[in-house]
């Protein structure tokens, strides 16, 4: 899934607080860049080449039920304006997809 970073101004990640249990999800890769290969709602990574069109940068991992990220004082990736990063995007590779047959899920 790609999200749209604002752009009017500057702003940081400073954390990052995964919800994702391993009983489903194996692990999440999220990516900042200016153009993603996609903004519909949701795609198949196996459908389609990467995950941006441009470089892309990979910002955060998860796996494994790993405790959130809490970056130090004072430190933040600088996201919108003129960073160069106009959109997240969200790649999340299943373990167990049983949960989600026959059923329509978004993410917020």
């Amino acid at each position: 899934m790609a999200f749209p970073v604002p752009t009017s101004r500057d702003s940081y990640i400073v954390d990052f607080l995964p919800q994702a249990s391993m009983d489903t999800v194996h692990h999440m890769l999220l990516f900042g860049c200016q153009t993603p290969v996609s903004t519909s709602s949701y795609w198949d990574c196996g459908s389609v080449q990467g995950t941006c069109e441009d470089e892309s940068s990979i910002m955060y991992a998860w796996a494994r039920n790993a405790p959130p990220t809490k970056l130090p004082n004072d430190v933040g990736f600088k996201v919108g304006r003129n960073s160069g990063m106009s959109f997240f995007v969200l790649q999340i590779h299943y373990g167990d997809v049983n949960a989600f047959r026959g059923k329509h899920h978004t993410i917020s």
